[in-house]
C-alpha cells in the first residue's frame, strides 16, 4: 500500500501521514527498529502540525532507545517536549520528561534521571495518565533500590499499587509483574522475608 501512495502529496491523500505512521508502528511492534525509524521519520516530516506529531516523534525516540542509541533518543524526546510545551499539551510534556529520565536511567545517570521522573509522575497523575505514571514510578523505585534507599523505593511502589490496583490494565499488564518483583527485592533487602515471598509469588502469577 505504501508503494502505491508514497508519491501522493498530503493534499492528494490526507491520511498519508497516519498510514505511514501505522506502517512504522507495525515494524516497531515487531522490534524491527531500523525499518520502524525509516517510516516513522517519513511520517514525522509530512506534517509537523498534526495531532499525532508527538506520538510519532515519541515512538522514534523509543526505537532509538531500544537500539541503545541514547543521544538520538533524547533528541526526539526533547523534540516532543518542546513542541508539546508550545502547544500546551501537558500530558506529552510530562511523558517526554519521563522518557528522557528513563534514557538517563539506562545510562546509569541516576542524578539526572530522578528529577525528570518525579516531574513526569506528578504530571501524569494530575492528567490521569496512570499507566505512564506507574512506569516512571517503577524506574524511579529501581534507582532508589540501586542506591540503597529502600524505604523510599517501598513507599513509591506501594503508591503505584494504590493507584493501579483497580485499573483495568492492572491484571494483564507487565507493569504488575515489575512492581511486584521490585517489592520482592525491596522487602528482601529489608529482611522482611514474609512480604518478600508474598510479592515473589505475586510477580510469578502476574
Amino acid at each position: 500500500a505504501h508503494a502505491i501512495y508514497k508519491g501522493f502529496s498530503i493534499g492528494q491523500y490526507p491520511r498519508k501521514q497516519f498510514y505511514v505512521y501505522k506502517t512504522g508502528l507495525a515494524y516497531y511492534k515487531y522490534q524491527d527498529y531500523s525499518n520502524a525509524i525509516f517510516y516513522l521519520r517519513e511520517a514525522l516530516h509530512l506534517k509537523q502540525a498534526s495531532d499525532i506529531f508527538a506520538s510519532i516523534a515519541n515512538t522514534v525516540g523509543l526505537a532509538y532507545r531500544n537500539m541503545k542509541v541514547y543521544d538520538s533518543a533524547i533528541y526526539y524526546f526533547q523534540l516532543v517536549h518542546d513542541t508539546s510545551l508550545k502547544r500546551n499539551e501537558q500530558v506529552w510534556v510530562g511523558i517526554a520528561l519521563g522518557n528522557i529520565g528513563i534514557t538517563y536511567f539506562h545510562q546509569k545517570k541516576y542524578s539526572d534521571a530522578e528529577p525528570l521522573l518525579k516531574k513526569d509522575i506528578e504530571s501524569s497523575l494530575a492528567n490521569s495518565s496512570i499507566r505512564n505514571a506507574i512506569n516512571s514510578m517503577i524506574v524511579l523505585a529501581a534507582i532508589y533500590f540501586e542506591q540503597g534507599r529502600h524505604n523510599e523505593a517501598e513507599r513509591l511502589l506501594l503508591s503505584a499499587v494504590y493507584h493501579c490496583h483497580r485499573k483495568s490494565f492492572w491484571s494483564d499488564c507487565e507493569l504488575a509483574e515489575q512492581v511486584y518483583e521490585l517489592l520482592y527485592k525491596v522487602y528482601g533487602a529489608k529482611k522482611n522475608y514474609q512480604l518478600s515471598n508474598l510479592y515473589a509469588d505475586s510477580a510469578l502469577m502476574a
